[in-house]
């Protein structure tokens, strides 16, 4: 399974449908007099993310430091199954082909690079 390729589409897809509800935006003027309050509402999940708008535009996100660690965990795993897929890609058979240690490979490409 390609993990890296169809995550990517999908997330891209995603991202162009997330929505806020009013409760979830607030313009920076708004949120630079009254930052303590928004970042409770957070923190006590009031609200699940707060987008911070700027031009009637979503310029930024707030989430709890909960949820920022759980999508960061979400990531790091999708990260390691694309590592994964790479790994078997180049090594269909799960066998380690022909080898090279990193002092010699640096050897040769300085060698290369001095013709």
């Amino acid at each position: 399974m390609r993990y890296n390729t169809s995550l990517n589409t999908h997330l891209k897809m995603e991202y162009n449908m997330i929505a806020y509800t009013r409760d979830e935006m607030v313009g920076i003027t708004e949120l630079s007099r009254s930052l303590n309050g928004f970042v409770d509402k957070v923190k006590n999940l009031t609200v699940e993310k707060l987008a911070i708008m700027k031009n009637n535009k979503p310029e930024a996100v707030i989430i709890s430091t909960n949820e920022y660690e759980r999508i960061k965990a979400i990531a790091d795993a999708v990260e390691y199954l694309a590592i994964v897929d790479i790994i078997e890609e180049r090594m269909p058979d799960g066998k380690v082909g022909e080898t090279i240690s990193l002092e010699d490979y640096h050897t040769k490409r300085i060698s290369r690079k001095e013709k």
